[in-house]
């Protein structure tokens, strides 16, 4: 039986990860927010091709926020619903900016 604090991955997007072959990496425990009302838990998972989804997950097995994708130390994508990171999780590992840019609700980040 899984533990409690492991329940949000049964829920969307998480299932929907585990079906497209990513797997929790880590998570973190629960912290609060610099004036936030509630706690949050950030949940990294990673696939098979090295590429991380980072998300922060409510108590109430939620996606909080956004999501940070990176599939190479050049850029990463911020996913603003639970829907565009599913997408993100989806794409082809060699996708290019290009194609990872016509995502609805997806933004590049640039180091």
């Amino acid at each position: 039986m899984r533990s409690r604090q492991y329940e949000f991955l049964e829920h969307y997007p998480f299932a929907e990860l585990h079906l497209l072959g990513w797997r929790l990496k880590e998570l973190a425990p629960p912290k609060r927010r610099p004036g936030a009302e509630d706690f949050i838990r950030r949940a990294m998972f990673v696939d098979r091709h090295g590429r991380v989804l980072v998300f922060d997950v409510d108590r109430y097995g939620q996606m909080r926020d956004f999501a940070t994708y990176t599939a190479d130390e050049q850029s990463s994508w911020i996913a603003e619903t639970a829907g565009a990171a599913l997408q993100l999780a989806a794409s082809d590992p060699g996708a290019g900016a290009g194609e990872l840019a016509r995502i609805d609700q997806v933004t590049q980040i640039r180091f």
